[in-house]
């Protein structure tokens, strides 16, 4: 790898006249700057991998000792220590020897005066230069791997390539596939590897590369994932343990290339499952006239002798631009693939098809246990946010657990209604059918007369009187509903004064002709009443 280590730093004609005194098995160690520190608190200076140059101006009558001083260096991730003697101190304690051995820690020694601005210009620029060219064997590295995804098991071509390049053992474990790696002998790794494959099933948000050993190896890791979960894990065998960014980046560009490659092959299989599951299409248009004709469609499902049920899931995407990703058939596509990624961590069996040009139902089933339950969706948004489409919103709906697949238009048409009342809603209701109370009956009204008339018949008296002088009547009554007649939450909500809510209650019965917390009946339908204007409104 062409990283500057603290023996090439060494190597260089400035550093002829400097004496190695301690840490030689350090001399491997990378060096990222040269930096010039005079100071003994330097917690917030150092980013790591830095050369530290000093005169030992802050050793002198420093509470510090030198000892300490070194094990702080070797904390802060520094590379090695160069100190010019004489003019602050001229020699070097043993205990400050003894420490930097313990760590192989290099410790250098300038007995004669020395510039550390030409140290630091010459040895900082050649550091540029190597960085430079690190970055474009990167871009080389990532420009191989983008086109080694357009070949058939582009993953194998992947791992053999970085084997190649950079003569370390590669190893990639897969979920749902065997494992590879190269060469063969790297085999033995492969337990341990799955074993951090599954650790990162289980916490997912972690996504960078990070260093493990496998089998007293050291090894760079990094999992690969896609929409929020892992796919994979890539991983290298290294000859020392010694971070290298390069190495990091250079893994980085492989998990990608990866990732690409799974989700070119997902979205292909994406393609062929929409059209295997043209099938929920006919059973939301009642195409399909049987059971036994819709069982035969979930194939082993069908024959388990668990039982299940299911839910329709309805998502309806509004771009503000017709021509936009989300209106696309590539944005339905990756969006279905979203949505059968998603229900399948929790468990859950999808089968989606395009109900509308711009809608996606889903036929969810929920096996076993978890047969009826309402599924914990707090996170559906975030994996919908992953689309990333810009002035595109997404509302859902899902309809009450059924178990006989001919009554799927039903479920269709409830999972619609939620996405009607949650787009007409002030406030942000359940997305499930069972959990919006009146509003069952209020969305399955055909003819809408009779409850017109009905809002009209029970909050006319209070409406007609806001509009004349007291537009705060209605307000103050459905909070008091709200809260369950209870006066002094009322006021608290309302943020006024217990007198003042009595003075308008007063107004509010006189009004409607009955005391409210009194009459449960018409306390009900005033409720009902108020649940079907904000509708209705």
């Amino acid at each position: 790898m062409n990283l500057l280590t603290v023996n090439d730093v060494l190597q260089h004609p400035l550093f002829k006249e400097a004496e190695w005194v301690a840490g030689k098995k350090g001399e491997t160690r990378h060096v990222r700057w040269l930096h010039i520190m005079e100071v003994i608190d330097f917690s917030t200076l150092l980013h790591g991998q830095e050369m530290i140059l000093t005169t030992g101006a802050g050793l002198v009558n420093n509470e510090v000792s030198s000892s300490t001083y070194i094990k702080e260096l070797v904390d802060g991730g520094a590379s090695c220590l160069c100190i010019e003697l004489g003019t602050y101190i001229d020699h070097i304690e043993p205990e400050m020897i003894a420490t930097a051995n313990e760590y192989d820690f290099p410790l250098i020694v300038f007995y004669e005066q020395v510039r550390f601005i030409d140290l630091s210009q010459t040895i900082n620029s050649t550091i540029v230069n190597v960085q430079h060219q690190n970055l474009k064997e990167l871009d080389e590295v990532s420009q191989q791997l983008q086109f080694l995804t357009t070949k058939p098991n582009g993953y194998v071509h992947i791992v053999k390539f970085l084997h190649e390049r950079l003569n370390l053992p590669v190893i990639y474990c897969p979920v749902q596939d065997v494992s590879f790696c190269y060469p063969s002998a790297a085999k033995t790794h492969q337990p341990a590897m799955k074993e951090h494959l599954h650790e990162a099933e289980r916490d997912p948000m972690y996504t960078g590369s990070y260093y493990a050993y496998l089998q007293q190896e050291y090894a760079l890791l990094q999992p690969i994932v896609i929409m929020g979960r892992v796919w994979g894990i890539i991983g290298m065998i290294l000859p020392h343990a010694e971070k290298d960014e390069l190495l990091s980046l250079m893994l980085d560009r492989a998990s990608l290339a990866i990732a690409n490659h799974l989700l070119r092959t997902k979205y292909q299989e994406e393609q062929k499952l929409h059209q295997e599951q043209a099938w929920v299409n006919e059973l939301i248009h009642k195409k399909i006239p049987n059971e036994k004709q819709a069982l035969a469609k979930i194939g082993e499902l069908a024959a388990s002798p668990q039982p299940f049920s299911y839910r329709m899931f309805v998502l309806s995407t509004t771009a503000a631009n017709p021509d936009s990703l989300a209106s696309s058939e590539d944005g339905h596509y990756h969006l279905a693939l979203t949505l059968r990624n998603y229900f399948e961590r929790k468990g859950c069996k999808p089968f989606i098809c395009r109900a509308k040009s711009y809608q996606l139902a889903v036929l969810v089933i929920q096996p076993g246990s978890q047969a009826g339950k309402i599924p914990d969706v707090t996170d559906l948004q975030a994996a919908l946010n992953t689309q990333n489409v810009e002035d595109t919103s997404y509302e859902f709906g899902f309809s009450q657990p059924y178990v006989r697949l001919t009554e799927a238009h039903s479920a269709f048409e409830e999972a619609e209604q939620i996405i009607q009342y949650r787009q007409m809603s002030s406030r942000k209701p359940s997305a499930f059918f069972e959990q919006s109370g009146v509003y069952q009956l209020l969305l399955n009204m055909k003819d809408d007369t009779y409850i017109k008339r009905f809002i009209d018949q029970q909050l006319d008296a209070i409406r007609t009187h806001e509009v004349k002088a007291a537009p705060y009547l209605l307000d103050t009554l459905k909070v008091y509903l709200k809260n369950h007649c209870v006066k002094i939450d009322t006021a608290k909500e309302l943020h006024i004064a217990r007198q003042t809510l009595y003075h308008r209650l007063d107004k509010i019965e006189m009004l409607l002709g009955f005391k409210v917390a009194e009459e449960p009946q018409q306390r009900l339908a005033l409720e009902v009443a108020l649940e079907a204007y904000e509708l209705y409104n």
